[in-house]
This record gives structure tokens, sequence and C-alpha cells, in this order.
């Protein structure tokens, strides 16, 4: 669960950082890494909600979510 927690911290500090890269410097080229690592992140939260004692369906939505992002910065890194 510890190594579970490190993950999300690691992601949210990346998405972050690589929003502010790409706020400040007004490129986009690196936008498909900062969604991929952003799909991973709400796959990360889905999975956890969905795990817990009494799950919801911001869990399933998470995970939905996740994928569609997943697919949309895949179709950036084709382009």
């Amino acid at each position: 669960m510890k190594l579970f927690q490190t993950v999300r911290i690691v992601l949210i500090l990346f998405v972050i950082g690589s929003s502010t890269i790409n706020l400040l410097s007004g490129s986009v080229d690196s936008f498909p890494v900062t969604m991929l690592a952003g799909a991973v992140l709400l796959l990360l939260n889905g999975i956890s909600e969905l795990t817990r004692h009494n799950p919801t369906n911001w869990g399933y939505m998470s995970l939905t979510a996740s994928l569609f992002l997943l697919i949309i910065s895949m179709e950036g890194f084709l382009n």
C-alpha cells in the first residue's frame, strides 16, 4: 500500500510539473505524455475507489475517463 501511495504522489507531481512546463513554454509537444500520466493517475484512483469497503460510482467514472484519456493520448502519440 505504501508503494501505491508513492506512485500516486509521483504521478501527481509529474502531471503538475509537466502541465506547468507546457503552459509556460506554450509548446504542446509533450502534451500526450501529460495526458498519459493523468490517465494512469485516474486509473489508480478508480481502482482504489473500487477496492474500498463501500465502492461508489466515482470509481467507474474514473475508469471510464482514464480509458478515454488513454485513447486520446495514444492518438496524440501517433500524430
